[in-house]
């Protein structure tokens, strides 16, 4: 039997992938478990890492999305969303964890991964997120997505939790099944198991760190856009009509709001509040940018195709 299956989804090039199963490979030697990677005709040449780690199960994918122009922010979004849900529909074990490749796991993390679905009755689990990567456009970029995941964090039930650091019990992939294929989306899926009763929980001693390496304002604003639209759509699809107008009117207010709640994460706990005052304009120009995104997306009811040329 298989206890913990984790499923790496590249979402940066192969040398992040390289790093990552670095991390992983020692913590899984001579252990039931498994680690999984899709590909497919957008991943690249993966023959070099299955030589470098034999025991990594690649997963050749015979279809590609096809809702988006190839190359695009959209398109890149719309396969790592299709990688996840391939990949989780083939994990075998009790317990399957989700990373990304430009998010580096702990040396410890698969052990306090499956030590807290040993103690605790909850089906999704989630950690802590760090930044372990340099310069402003890379902490800008986590501190408007990650920094509610930054250490000190608190035990417990939570609204969110991040896919680059998320694990599920056996029940909450079966439930999670119908709706993928195509697609996996973080916000529908976790929303679809809170309906279900099922309690997102978050674990501090589970511990990613991320590391983007270079990144170049074009590549941020096109994710912001494009990315921010997808969960606005998701929301769209979820709230009533009168909710989703009050959202499309508050838009402007949203990167405000944003930023003040992630100063308040970081002077709360007292870490990393230099690169929170270094960072602090360009995290709000992101802020502007993940807005526009989500409000197109609550208006139309569909991502919009931002970066169709990227």
């Amino acid at each position: 039997m298989i206890e913990l299956s984790i499923v790496v989804i590249k979402s940066g090039n192969l040398e992040t992938m390289a790093r990552c199963l670095e991390r992983l490979q020692p913590q899984v030697q001579e252990k039931p478990y498994e680690i999984l990677v899709p590909v497919d005709t957008y991943f690249g040449n993966y023959q070099s890492l299955s030589k470098q780690f034999p025991s990594v199960r690649f997963l050749p994918l015979a279809q590609t999305p096809t809702r988006s122009t190839p190359g695009s922010f959209l398109h890149r979004h719309d396969l790592f969303e299709f990688r996840v849900a391939c990949g989780l529909s083939a994990a075998a074990g009790e317990v399957v964890g989700l990373l990304q490749d430009t998010f580096l796991p702990d040396p410890d993390w698969c052990e306090q991964t499956l030590t807290a679905h040993r103690q605790l009755p909850h089906a999704v689990i989630g950690g802590a997120v760090e930044q372990a990567g340099q310069g402003t456009l890379g902490w800008s970029v986590y501190f408007l997505e990650f920094s509610r995941y930054m250490s000190p964090m608190t035990e417990g039930p939570v609204e969110f939790i991040a896919d680059v650091n998320v694990s599920y019990k056996r029940r909450a992939i079966e439930q999670l099944k119908p709706l993928f294929p195509p697609r996996y989306n973080e916000a529908v899926a976790h929303w679809s198991l809170k309906a279900k009763g099922e309690v997102l929980w978050q674990h501090p001693l589970m511990v990613v760190r991320q590391d983007r390496g270079r990144l170049t304002w074009r590549q941020l604003i096109g994710e912001r856009l494009s990315w921010g639209s997808v969960f606005g759509a998701a929301r769209a699809h979820k709230i009533s009509p009168a909710m989703r107008a009050v959202y499309i009117v508050a838009s402007p207010l949203i990167p405000f709001l944003r930023v003040a709640r992630v100063g308040s994460k970081v002077f709360g706990g007292g870490r990393n509040i230099g690169p929170f005052l270094f960072s602090l304009p360009t995290l709000f120009v992101m802020a502007v940018f993940w807005s526009a995104g989500e409000a197109a997306g609550c208006l139309t009811g569909k991502p919009a195709p931002h970066g169709d040329t990227a």
